[in-house]
């Protein structure tokens, strides 16, 4: 796991219910977390679980999607409720959910450096990195898990084009989540 003890903002899009949340802020009490989650059951429980440090301003929570574009996009509902995802086609009883680009979002709340950038979107990466990832150039880490082989290729060439090195863990070399480090020391201060 990477080193977050000293970070200031993190990002967890794909929140979930929030264990990922809870779990950074236990490595890094002061931070700053926005957790974006998409699918409405499940951010009922990630507000319950996070009640305290949501309450604390430790924790902002937002019911949206990251996309590639900025709008509304399409929920697509899994019997796993891990697996929900984004669509931009019509789905059976579709319920809309606003979308940011992810500039959009980072200008939105006024956040110019990302030290920590959790993403587990469920194939939904793939559309982000595809796009314009001028963003990465604000990010310290990114923490990503890839849902299939394609999007972990289109992902990994735009995160190497954008000076991060791959961290290779031996406790998770059997899984889909990669964690990435900028090589940069010094961040800009603005988009």
């Amino acid at each position: 796991m990477p080193d977050i003890s000293n970070k200031q903002v993190i990002i967890d899009a794909g929140a979930n219910v929030g264990l990922a949340t809870l779990y950074f802020l236990n490595l890094m009490p002061d931070a700053i977390i926005y957790c974006i989650e998409p699918d409405p059951d499940n951010f009922i429980f990630l507000q319950r679980n996070l009640q305290a440090e949501i309450t604390s301003g430790k924790v902002i929570p937002l019911l949206a999607a990251l996309s590639d574009k900025d709008g509304s996009v399409n929920l697509k509902k899994s019997p796993l409720k891990y697996n929900t995802g984004i669509t931009e086609e019509s789905v059976e009883n579709q319920e809309k959910i606003i979308s940011y680009r992810v500039t959009t979002f980072l200008e939105k709340f006024n956040i110019k450096k990302v030290d920590l950038f959790k993403i587990d979107i469920e194939g939904a990466e793939e559309s982000i990195f595809k796009a314009d990832t001028s963003w990465l150039r604000n990010v310290g880490e990114v923490i990503i898990e890839f849902h299939s082989e394609e999007i972990k290729r289109v992902c990994f060439e735009k995160l190497i084009s954008q000076k991060f090195n791959f961290q290779p863990h031996s406790s998770r070399m059997n899984t889909d989540v990669f964690h990435f480090n900028s090589q940069e020391k010094s961040k800009p201060d603005s988009f």
